[in-house]
């Protein structure tokens, strides 16, 4: 199914001259008070421009909220996808010993993703070719047991995970770098701070964000994006959620709208969806964690 992205604004702001700024300054000395002031003043106009999305430099974000909603006639729900981009996988939700990762090949190349990794990734790299004249690589995908079985015993605990606890092993996990900006450096980057920060319009979340390790189980890693989907991403960005976090924030068996999108965690021998919405897209996924996601894309969504 389609997944918008949302645009940019950016326009362009004018420096004052020099002298001007240096001549109020001197002025300002002068009158304490009203430098004071004028500093509040100044602050509350910044804060309402940026509400605005005037500033050239910062992104206008509607700050997505989950409201509960009740529905009355539920049913089962008619061709849903089945998917596992919300699955938790950590030291604490190993995957299951009969888990089976739905790969493709990325365009014609030999690189293996999750389907819908594959596709929100296309859309990233054709965004940050055209927008910043560079191009982003993937250093590491999809794994399988063996590889990660591989990896864990050349590079130990602190920097990969057991062989069954590793998000590479689903194909929804990558580890992106552009060309002289890898691993912690690639924040050093305009691309890498791209990513870092709007990431969330194509799906993905940084797994491992900053000060989050006693979370997560693992430091800091801007390279490593992980995709979850919409409008999931969007919430976690903005509110600097963890995917263990973000999981926990809906009681069971409930119903949440936001930004034209359903959701609700449910048992997994419930999966019952509101009858007005039954043939809707909608995605299924499991939490790993006991419970399934329902996932519903409302009509009218741009």
């Amino acid at each position: 199914m389609p997944w918008p992205r949302r645009s940019l604004l950016r326009p362009n702001r004018k420096q004052r001259p020099r002298k001007k700024v240096k001549k109020n300054l001197s002025k300002s000395l002068k009158y304490p008070a009203v430098a004071a002031s004028a500093a509040i003043v100044c602050v509350l106009g910044l804060f309402i421009l940026y509400d605005e999305g005037v500033f050239g430099n910062l992104r206008f974000k509607g700050i997505p909220s989950l409201e509960k909603v009740v529905f009355e006639d539920l049913v089962s729900p008619e061709d849903p996808v089945f998917c596992s981009d919300l699955m938790v996988v950590s030291k604490d939700h190993p995957l299951p010993e009969d888990f089976e990762a739905d790969v493709v090949f990325y365009k014609d190349t030999d690189v293996l993703m999750e389907r819908h990794t594959a596709e929100a990734y296309g859309a990233l790299s054709a965004y940050i070719s055209e927008e910043f004249d560079d191009k982003l690589y993937v250093s590491s995908t999809y794994r399988t047991y063996e590889e990660q079985e591989r990896i864990y015993g050349e590079e130990g605990g602190e920097i990969a995970a057991l062989p069954g606890m590793s998000e590479h092993q689903t194909g929804l996990a990558l580890d992106v770098y552009v060309m002289f900006f890898a691993g912690a450096g690639f924040t050093d980057s305009p691309v890498g701070r791209y990513v870092n920060s709007d990431c969330g319009d194509y799906g993905f979340i940084i797994r491992y964000p900053m000060g989050k390790e006693d979370i997560t189980g693992f430091g800091y890693e801007p390279w490593h994006i992980r995709y979850v989907g919409f409008p999931h991403a969007k919430i976690m960005g903005q509110y600097g959620l963890t995917l263990e976090e973000y999981v926990e924030l809906f009681d069971i068996g409930e119903w949440y709208s936001c930004d034209g999108y359903l959701i609700s965690r449910r048992e997994k021998d419930d999966l019952k969806v509101p009858a007005q919405y039954s043939d809707n897209d909608m995605i299924i996924s499991p939490d790993n964690e006991g419970y399934i996601f329902v996932t519903i894309e409302i009509d009218g969504v741009k």
